[in-house]
């Protein structure tokens, strides 16, 4: 198992990797050579954001298998728990070091959360079950899902202290991922017949995006360029990451258009 999670504008790219012994292992790709590594005695280590300094955010978990937020900084691991939380998960990380990410409370309930300047804030989409915040962009805006009591998982846009939903058109599910600098968006979607694939909203037109001959493909993260990285499921059941570069975006697009 490979996935890519996230992308920073001089295209180092996180992830994770599963190795032979079963043990989740991180990895950042820059320049062509994997590096990987691990929290400090984790059997989990999961790398989810990067932002421009090189700073990733992630979880991981020990032996006890409760999952715990992180923040990797020029080499040193820092814990990042929500007060009272049974798990906490960090997502993305902004160039201003703002974290977003989501904790468990005892009764089963999940809350997003904002983690700046050493301080936390709370975040509930009105009426959820479930929110969870997965990215935040220069601006402060940040975006993720939220499920409502009928099970089914939509889409927001937190924007100066206001909520807006998303949704794919037609789509009985909807994850937001990654909100770049410029406001576009890249997530995932399941159609109707339960099969998840990758899309991309900008200027308020939503692309759908599936890697060739994947039975199911996720898009997670995107930097200012453009470039949109994520994994997909082969037929063989194997997870493999992917990169899909602005160049190759606009050529497809020019091919469209002659």
């Amino acid at each position: 198992m490979t996935n890519a999670n996230d992308i920073n504008p001089r295209g180092d790219i996180v992830g994770a990797y599963r190795s032979s012994d079963g043990i989740q292992h991180g990895y950042l790709l820059r320049e062509d050579d994997f590096i990987s590594f691990d929290f400090p005695e984790a059997i989990f280590t999961g790398p989810i954001g990067i932002n421009p300094r090189g700073d990733i955010v992630g979880r991981y978990y020990l032996a006890d298998t409760i999952f715990h937020g992180f923040l990797l900084r020029e080499g040193n691991f820092t814990t990042i728990d929500f007060p009272g939380a049974v798990f906490t998960q960090a997502t993305k990380i902004n160039p201003r070091g703002d974290i977003v990410g989501w904790y468990g409370t005892a009764d089963g309930r999940t809350h997003g959360w904002l983690l700046r300047r050493g301080n936390f804030t709370l975040i509930d989409f009105p009426g959820a079950i479930f929110t969870g915040p997965n990215s935040i962009n220069p601006s402060g805006d940040i975006v993720g899902r939220y499920d409502t009591p009928d099970q089914r998982s939509h889409g927001f846009l937190l924007s100066r202290g206001e909520f807006t939903s998303i949704d794919f058109p037609g789509a009985i599910n909807t994850f937001p991922n990654k909100i770049n600098p410029c406001g576009d968006i890249v997530g995932s979607y399941d159609d109707v017949d339960g099969r998840r694939h990758g899309f991309l909203l900008s200027r308020g037109e939503f692309t759908s995006i599936d890697f060739p001959d994947a039975i199911s493909t996720l898009a997670f993260g995107m930097n200012p360029r453009g470039d949109i990285v994520g994994w997909y499921s082969s037929a063989d059941n194997r997870t493999h990451g992917w990169l899909l570069s602005k160049g190759e975006r606009d050529d497809d697009v020019d091919d469209e258009d002659t």
